[in-house]
């Protein structure tokens, strides 16, 4: 597991467009889970990307005679422009953060943050399965049942973000857990099964005719789903660790 003294935002980038290796995407999303400053950095990140994105989305050339030319020129020019207010947002956002933590240090202390989420919200965990290993997914949904029997009226809740191979066990065709799912999720409303919609997007893109399990939510990348629940307080668990060796 990688240590971070401290993280810059190419490599938070980085991290937010899935383009790090997996231990280090999980050394950042363990930081994210203790480190309030971390997974504010993050979020304004991804906030900034994702207003440039939908800012271009809609973008189209125009047509005309010369359009091969003239839509590899405005393709340039387009990539130049993202690239200089992605710079410039992200800039913006960390400074802004900067000053937020400088000027209200009493307010917005990562501590004082951190406590007051688990003040706020029940606990929650975040299980996350990225390998078909049947071993693995055994002890997840025995991990979030046994949790859900203790915690459940207390308002705990668990949430599976399966993404690559472990999207296999959300899948209704070949996943030798889809019973035991579909009883945990009639059983229990604190109980949220996610998969990847890029894994998802990738295997259908393939030619395979994909069918998830009924109710399994498909709505962003995994990345984005761990985003969103770190920041909001959320504990995140790799899978391997719920295995007793």
């Amino acid at each position: 597991m990688k240590a971070f003294d401290g993280i810059d935002n190419q490599v938070l980038g980085a991290f937010i467009d899935g383009q790090l290796d997996a231990e280090t995407s999980e050394s950042i999303i363990i930081e994210m889970d203790t480190n309030a400053e971390v997974r504010e950095r993050v979020y304004q990140l991804r906030r900034a990307k994702d207003l440039v994105r939908l800012g271009f989305s809609k973008a189209t050339p125009a047509s005309g005679k010369n359009k091969p030319a003239f839509q590899s020129r405005w393709k340039l020019r387009s990539m130049s422009m993202v690239a200089s207010i992605t710079a410039l947002a992200i800039s913006l956002s960390s400074a802004l953060l900067g000053y937020q933590f400088a000027k209200h240090e009493t307010l917005i202390n990562p501590g004082n943050i951190a406590q007051t989420t688990l003040q706020q919200n029940p606990e929650r965990i975040l299980l996350h399965i990225s390998e078909s290993n049947t071993e693995h997914f055994a002890s997840t949904l025995k991990y979030a049942e046994d949790y859900l029997i203790k915690h459940e009226a207390n308002g705990g809740q668990i949430a599976v973000v399966a993404n690559t191979g472990g999207l296999d066990f959300m899948r209704e065709d070949i996943s030798p857990f889809k019973e035991q799912i579909i009883s945990l999720m009639k059983k229990y409303k604190n109980i949220h099964f996610i998969a990847c919609a890029n894994s998802v997007k990738l295997l259908r893109k393939k030619g395979v005719d994909l069918k998830l399990i009924d109710n399994v939510k498909v709505k962003q990348p995994a990345i984005d789903h761990i985003i969103d629940y770190v920041r909001d307080g959320w504990t995140y668990k790799k899978v391997e660790t719920l295995v007793k060796t």
